[in-house]
């Protein structure tokens, strides 16, 4: 519950405050996150998720070398299935952020099964957001060349 309410806090605290923001990840806040977010329960996960993706709506910070590192755990929160529609909408935004900057796609090395499968099978999500963010993602990770020769991307 801690670990939930501060998420909180700080997602508050860093809305539209970009110095903030920087400042948060310079004490290493990204790092922090990664190391309770693969034992983190459901709930704890979307907090963090959407802390994530405060901090990253800073190009700067997406940009950045510890956003890097976020990159390969937030695609299997993906594959989570109970994170519901607000954990979905926080980390494939988060992915997007990051993502949609060229020099940012060549810094992780993710199987297309691990990357294009459970972005795809968000593009069948009811909400309309999710299935929007997904399209989006799915459009920055084709433009990478070992994604597009695999036999998942082809399918």
């Amino acid at each position: 519950m801690l670990h939930e309410a501060v998420a909180r806090a700080l997602v508050k605290l860093g809305k539209d405050r970009p110095a903030c923001k920087l400042e948060m990840v310079k004490a290493g806040v990204i790092e922090s996150i990664l190391d309770i977010l693969h034992d983190a329960p459901d709930f704890l996960c979307i907090a963090l998720a959407e802390m994530l993706r405060i901090l990253t709506n800073n190009a700067t910070i997406a940009k950045g070398p510890s956003s890097a590192k976020v990159v390969q755990p937030l695609f299997s929160l993906l594959s989570k299935a109970d994170m519901g529609p607000e954990g979905q909408y926080s980390t494939l935004q988060v992915l997007v952020n990051i993502l949609e900057h060229p020099e940012c796609r060549a810094d992780y090395n993710l199987t297309p099964r691990q990357t294009i499968e459970p972005v795809i099978t968000l593009l069948n999500s009811s909400p309309p957001a999710v299935q929007q963010l997904a399209a989006e993602l799915l459009s920055h990770l084709l433009l990478e060349d070992h994604l597009q020769k695999d036999t998942v991307t082809e399918q």
